[in-house]
């Protein structure tokens, strides 16, 4: 990724987080570094996004479908290579198998455009250190870029104590608080991406997102992105409706 200096005003830093699974063990977290080739003359760096999966296992990041887990869903008698999942996923090499479940990330992202580290099959381990191992202690480490256990100790919506990677880019850079966004599904995020409120701009679980616009409210039409995740919102409520 190039590290050229650009006006303020083009820079823009942003995290998605797109979580699976609200309590997720954070043991084998996998760390993902994209590395690009050096920029082309007039071509600069104007965005650096940070994409986390709660809930998904190195096993299938590296290894793609997973047989042993197949067959304990299945009934005894059952065969799995007549299950759609096994016809769909399931590939001689391990190289073919991770690329059938992740297509793109191991077609395009990993061969064009970056790295990965990991792979404890290729002895390559990458751990976080603090003891808790789920969702609050996970993120607010990579965040704040160390474990405090005996402070950040639940997923409880207590504020983040101790400034975030995405408030030193705010203020190291000279940002506005809408260009150092965190984007997530879990509500508790807006308690973790920033230890002062209204540092950057912050939109987890539930809330509307409307990006900024110079025409008043009242004129403004509903945004593509807000109007997608509105349908998102009521699908989610009619199931949760439904176990209820």
């Amino acid at each position: 990724m190039s590290h050229r200096r650009t006006p303020p005003t083009r820079r823009l830093v942003i995290v998605l987080s797109a979580v699976c699974m609200v309590v997720s063990v954070l043991v084998g977290v996998a760390a993902f570094s994209l590395v690009q080739p050096a920029a082309p003359a007039g071509r600069r760096t104007e965005n650096v996004v940070l994409v986390t999966l709660d809930g998904v296992r190195t096993q299938e990041i590296f290894g793609g479908l997973d047989l042993d887990i197949l067959r304990s869903t299945l009934r005894s008698d059952a065969r799995v290579e007549e299950t759609p999942a096994y016809q769909r996923y399931w590939a001689p090499t391990v190289e073919a198998r991770r690329e059938r479940l992740m297509p793109f990330f191991w077609s395009t992202l990993m061969t064009r455009h970056g790295s990965i580290a990991g792979n404890v099959a290729r002895g390559s381990s990458v751990r976080v250190t603090n003891r808790h191992r789920f969702s609050y202690p996970g993120y607010a480490e990579i965040l704040v870029g160390e474990a405090h256990d005996d402070v950040i100790d639940s997923n409880d919506k207590r504020r983040n104590p101790y400034p975030t990677v995405l408030e030193f880019f705010r203020r190291r850079l000279g940002l506005d608080a809408h260009q150092v966004a965190a984007f997530a599904s879990w509500d508790t995020f807006d308690w973790i991406v920033e230890h002062e409120t209204g540092t950057i701009t912050s939109n987890a679980g539930f809330d509307r997102y409307d990006p900024p616009s110079p025409a008043s409210p009242r004129q403004a039409p509903p945004s593509p992105a807000a109007a997608a995740q509105g349908g998102m919102l009521r699908a989610t409520t009619r199931i949760r409706s439904a176990l209820r």
